[in-house]
Order: structure tokens, then sequence, then C-alpha cells
């Protein structure tokens, strides 16, 4: 059976048909598919839509990628640092401070460093970078060790369109027969892509749709379902007798929605 592109509707050959990551290859995702979308709407979909996505979450998910990552946290008094991390777990390698310095005036400043380490490696740099001045400084106090978080700053119209993206493909993948209000939003959109944001007659809805069906589902996990950190999935699951799609990504973002039709 003929397969064509669920934004362009153009019929897929062996020369458009593209490698789509469903879950997003910056994400973690190492399957892709064919069959679903071409070269060029696939592109397109990379740069208004998974760009701002994988921005958003590319902290949360260096957590678990299995490499040595360093990544931006805040404390709860909301200072950054950069922390090394592998598999969810600090490792013995030197917190640093990012833009630890308060300067008071031109001669004088203070900052707020993890430890005596962050701040004899944080001042070598500011003296290295200031060789004509002479920075004097000492350490005037030690407090606890502080507790690191990662709080991605969710655009709800941005991580609808993902979502309604995702559930798109990850159906057309199956062969999952129904065609999803995703899809109608992407179409639209491409037709008239030439607008500043082609996406704005649905901004209301989509937010609608965060609020009513996304947001309450986050954290569901159905019975039999392994969690892996790292690993993105999906998949069909029946609920009274209606038809939903549960989704991770990468282990650390889980909801639960249902099945979005272009009827909505």
């Amino acid at each position: 059976m003929d397969k064509k592109c669920f934004v362009c509707d153009s019929l897929l050959t062996s020369e458009n048909d593209s490698l789509e990551h469903i879950f997003l290859f910056r994400l973690g995702d190492t399957h892709p598919v064919k069959g679903i979308v071409c070269k060029h709407c696939n592109n397109w979909l990379g740069g208004v839509v998974d760009f701002d996505f994988v921005k958003t979450f590319k902290g949360l998910y260096k957590t678990v990628s299995g490499k040595s990552e360093a990544v931006s946290m805040t404390t709860e008094q909301g200072e950054r640092f950069s922390v090394p991390i592998k598999n969810e777990q600090i490792e013995n390698k030197p917190i640093l401070s990012q833009s630890p310095f308060k300067f008071m005036d031109e001669s004088n400043f203070s900052g707020h460093f993890y430890d005596s380490t962050d701040a004899e490696t944080s001042m070598k740099k500011q003296t290295n970078r200031n060789p004509d001045k002479n920075i004097n400084y000492n350490i005037t106090k030690e407090t606890s060790i502080p507790t690191f978080y990662i709080n991605p700053k969710i655009d709800k119209v941005n991580f609808t369109l993902e979502i309604l993206k995702i559930q798109a493909e990850y159906l057309r993948s199956i062969n999952y027969d129904v065609n999803t209000l995703g899809e109608f939003i992407f179409k639209y959109a491409n037709v008239n892509k030439n607008l500043p944001n082609p996406f704005e007659p649905f901004e209301k809805l989509l937010i609608y749709i965060f609020n009513s069906f996304i947001q309450p589902g986050f954290n569901y996990i159905p019975k039999d379902t392994d969690i892996i950190p790292g690993v993105s999935k999906a998949k069909v699951v029946r609920l009274k007798e209606i038809d939903w799609m549960f989704i991770s990504l990468f282990g650390k973002v889980n909801m639960i929605i249902p099945i979005i039709t272009s009827h909505f």
C-alpha cells in the first residue's frame, strides 16, 4: 500500500521518504522509522516544533543519557551550577557555579560557590580574564551542601504540538487507522507556513488540550509497563472502552492522553 506524508500528503518514495525519530534523536531516540513524513516536512517540523522542545528538555535528558554530562541545575535559592551527572548520579568531579559573581561597585564583588575548589577555580578564571588588575579574595563562609533541581519551563503550545506530533507519527507507524488532530493542525500550518505564526489560530485550543488532557495525565503509568531511564516508548492502552495513548519520553516525562481525532 502506498504511503503518504502525514503533513503534506505527498506520496512517499525512495527519494523523499525520511528517516523519522518519533521521540527525537537529540533526546535519545535511536530507532528511526520510515513511511511517515517526507524529508521536506521533517526538516520543517524540526525547526518549528522540535527545536524548542529539545531546548526545553535537553538538560533533563542529559541526566539519563548514559553519558557523563555537565548539566545546568538550580538550587532552592535559584543559583545555577554545572553539575557532573551520569545515570542520575552526581559524579565525583568538580561542581562549578555559573555566573556566581555579584558586583557591588567597580572595585568590590561577592560570589557564591559550591565549595572551596569551585571558588578557587572561578577566581583563577577571573584573575586570568583581568591580568591588569590586582584581585584579592578570601572565603568568608561555608554552608551546607545544596540540593540541585531541574525544572524545565514548559511552553504549553510547543509542548502540546510536540505531543500531538508524536501521537500522529506513532499511530501511523503501527497502522492505527485514525485521522488525528495533530495531522489536521500540521497540514493547515504547512499550507500557511509563510505566515509569521502558522499555529496562531490553534493556540487557545492547544492550551486547552494541555490543561484538560495532557497535564492531568502526567505521571500515569499503566500496569505492566516498564519505565527505563533514557528510553522513550509509546503504546495504545484500552481504558473504560476508550483507546488512550501512553507516552514515556526518555523515562522521565510520562503521561497518558486520549487519542485526539480531527473531529475533536
